[in-house]
């Protein structure tokens, strides 16, 4: 009897602990830098022009905030917000990725220039962090999706759809708002991780590198 009484004052500790700044707006900020010590099969690739299109196709009801912060008893306290548009964010990480690789990024289209060797449209399906109270412990999970499609060059190269997903999840005794930062930011090195090693992509824009 007494050990479950400890136990039960623990976990409430620890929802106190939890919904200490429950109503707090954490506002995050998303930066993706490539690995300047790693190469990938994109940075193999002979150098090509890239045209990139990002678009935020989330659910409408998550378009306001890029996650939730949840109290002990489940219930929404604060939304986290981002300053930078989220369909900004991750046309930011693939510019950054794809110039570090070599390629040039084209984001307008020039009557004047000529085609770019490559389309790539990312639409982002979902840029997400929240905060589950358990018994004794508070889980934090960020997730960054998008569908994605490669496109354009040679009229027989076949377009291709992939659909990538970083998820990032940790434990923590106490959350803070930056901790939603930092979840999300990991979530964005695991998206783009995924990008850069997917060899049905690499394959594509092998099949669209200029002569």
């Amino acid at each position: 009897m007494k050990y479950m009484t400890l136990r039960l004052a623990a976990a409430a500790g620890l929802v106190l602990l939890a919904s200490g700044c429950a109503f707090s707006t954490p506002h995050v900020y998303l930066d993706y830098q490539p690995d300047p010590t790693a190469a990938n099969p994109l940075s193999e690739i002979k150098p090509m022009s890239i045209a990139l299109q990002v678009e935020d196709k989330r659910a409408p009801s998550e378009r306001d905030r890029v996650g939730d912060k949840i109290n002990g008893y489940g219930s929404v306290t604060a939304k986290v917000l981002t300053d930078k548009d989220v369909a900004a964010i991750i046309n930011d990480a693939f510019t950054a990725e794809l110039e570090h690789d070599g390629h040039k990024v084209v984001t307008a289209v020039d009557q004047n220039s000529p085609p770019a060797d490559a389309t790539i449209h990312v639409a982002v399906t979902r840029c997400w962090s929240e905060s589950k109270v358990h018994f004794w412990d508070i889980e934090m999970v960020g997730t960054i999706a998008a569908d994605l499609e490669v496109s354009g060059g040679p009229t027989n190269a076949v377009p291709l759809t992939r659909s990538l997903a970083g998820t990032y999840r940790v434990s923590r005794q106490i959350v803070t708002d930056k901790d939603f930062e930092k979840i999300l930011n990991r979530a964005l090195v695991e998206f783009m991780h995924n990008f850069v090693l997917d060899p049905a992509i690499s394959s594509a824009l092998r099949q669209r590198q200029p002569g």
